[in-house]
Order: C-alpha cells, then structure tokens, then sequence
C-alpha cells in the first residue's frame, strides 16, 4: 500500500513525532509555516472502517461544538479526508497540578470548573465516554476536555457501539460501560467516570479505585492521605459515594 500523504505536511513543520499517543492516533508538535506559532497535530495512525469513522466523528464533535462549549477543545485546521487535525497545545491537568504544586482548594476549584462543562455538554446531549486524567487540560488558564474519539453527539450517523464489548477507560468505566454500553445512559456513566477522575486527580494515582467510594477504607479514602488529614472532607466524599 502506498504510504498516505498528508497536506498538512505543506503548511507545518514537524517539531517533535510524538508529544502524546492514544489507542489508534499520535500527537505531534509542529509549527505553522505561516505564523510560527506551535501546535498540537492529532494524527490517526491505526486504520479501519470503525476507526476512520470515530476519527472523523471526533472531528465532527469538536469543531461543531467548541464555539459555544468553552469545554471542548478547539480545533483549527483539520482533513476528514487525511485524517488529521490541529488544535492548541494545552497542558495536562496532572502536569499542572504537579508543576503548580496545587493544594486541595486549588484542585477542587479545577474539578468544578471541568464538572461545569461536562454539564454544557450534557445540555448538548453530547457523551465523552472517555474521561480519565489523560484526556483532562488546562488551556489559557481554561479546563477543556480533550480526545473525543468514543463520544457520542445527536447527529452521529455511526453507531458502531456493542452491547457485548466495554467503552471506556479502564480505570474510570463505568459498570454498565462494561457490561452493556449499547444500551447505557452515557450521561450517567460520563458521571461516574468524572467521580473516580476527581479522586485521581486529589491523590494523584495512575489507577481509580475499584468499586464504590467508601470514606472509612484506608487503601483509598482520602481522609487517610496526610495531606489531607486537616481537610474538610464530609461534601467531597459524600459526592464521590453518590
């Protein structure tokens, strides 16, 4: 087969081949040959009739939507036809609250900012279906929700979601996202995905927590975090166990 070629590669400049990677795309720094500013290229790598169509939903989703959802992340050139498109490079959420050594109020006021949106998006009636840590930015001082690529929206022509094969991110799916995700309420589980997101991002693990939020569990209750330990906690944990 021969090797695709892509126009971008006549309008940016190729700065770094990999600043980010998911399942089926790679993420490339490159500058304009315009302007000289940077950006963020998300490149599909893995082909197939289903991944080409998500890739071209997920193009679909974000610039439709992002003018009115300050949330999703904005794109500002793009190919559905060479599957690629170019968005702002914004900084992971995990990376800032390390960098910024965030405390508790700091990242509280992060997670209201991101639940904010992820209701704007709801109104919308569109579903991530994805949120983990990873696909969480902060973007000119803004909390934007990146890689659309399993979401879903009102005018999705394409239905290749299974009753037989979970969505989802690992560690943050939802039950019924794995059991059923056909005939699951999306908006629920983008919920549910968000609760154990939230946790990650006060105690910074890699892995959610299995199972149900339990306040009095030492293996992954915040209350037994030393950082912690003089925080007012009760609102926070009841949220998660709801």
């Amino acid at each position: 087969m021969a090797k695709r070629k892509h126009t971008w590669q006549s309008k940016y400049e190729l700065i770094d081949e990999n600043i980010g990677e998911g399942g089926n795309a790679t993420v490339l720094l490159v500058n304009s040959l315009n302007t000289g500013n940077s950006y963020a290229l998300k490149l599909l790598r893995e082909f197939g009739k289903e991944k080409e169509a998500r890739f071209r939903d997920e193009i679909t989703i974000m610039v439709s939507n992002y003018k009115e959802v300050a949330g999703i992340m904005p794109i500002y050139d793009w190919s559905v036809d060479e599957l690629w498109y170019v968005m702002p490079v914004a900084k992971p959420i995990i990376t800032h609250i390390l960098e910024e050594e965030l405390d508790f109020n700091q990242i509280l006021a992060l997670c209201i900012a991101f639940a904010k949106e992820l209701s704007e998006m709801h109104k919308r009636n569109i579903v991530h279906r994805d949120i983990k840590p990873l696909n969480l930015y902060l973007l000119n001082g803004s909390c934007v929700f990146g890689d659309f690529g399993l979401a879903d929206f009102p005018e999705n022509e394409n239905d290749f979601t299974r009753s037989d094969r979970g969505l989802g991110a690992i560690f943050t799916i939802a039950p019924e996202m794995k059991r059923n995700p056909k005939g699951a309420d999306g908006k629920k589980a983008d919920v549910f995905s968000f609760a154990k997101t939230i946790w990650m991002l006060f105690t910074l693990e890699e892995k959610g927590f299995d199972g149900p939020y339990v306040e009095d569990d030492p293996e992954f209750s915040l209350r037994y975090l030393d950082k912690y330990k003089r925080v007012h906690l009760v609102e926070l944990e009841n949220l998660l166990k709801d």
